[in-house]
């Protein structure tokens, strides 16, 4: 190997190591934002509520009737972060992201198939960003990042 080549290879280790340094950066900055609002609420105000609202509740238990329990289970409020994985450092786009119901196999817990409930309460009070943010689920279900 020459000195350039070299050279040049350790810049390029530099540098993704100065790209891994500014997400862990980010990433401590956001949790330091966290704790900061943490610390100026009053904890006393936070309240347990229910798990799942009724209508989840009822396509839950819709689903528990009808699939073959003893080869796959049901998990409510799953984030995508917990069942895909991507070939490139690119899980920080989807770590926030959420779907209804994940059926997967229970012998390997093998993703099967995502459920996405528009009850009710789906777009909440920004339609907009909801949409949005299903717009992205659907791309990456289409992409088929996990087999």
């Amino acid at each position: 190997m020459k000195i350039k080549d070299a050279i040049k290879d350790i810049k390029e280790n530099i540098h993704a190591k100065e790209v891994e340094l500014a997400k862990l950066k980010s990433e401590l900055f956001e949790y330091e934002n966290i704790l900061d609002n943490l610390n100026k609420s009053d904890a006393a105000k936070i309240d347990s509520k229910k798990f799942l609202n009724d209508e989840e509740y009822e396509v839950l238990s819709s689903l528990v009737r009808v699939l073959d329990t003893s080869k796959c289970l049901v998990a409510p409020q799953v984030s995508m972060s917990s069942f895909l994985k991507s070939k490139v450092d690119d899980w920080y786009l989807y770590n926030k992201f959420y779907v209804d119901f994940l059926v997967y196999e229970k012998k390997n817990r093998n993703p099967l198939f995502v459920l996405e409930y528009f009850g009710g309460g789906h777009f909440g009070t920004n339609k907009l960003r909801v949409q949005m943010r299903d717009e992205v689920k659907k791309k990456y279900f289409k992409a088929q990042i996990y087999h």
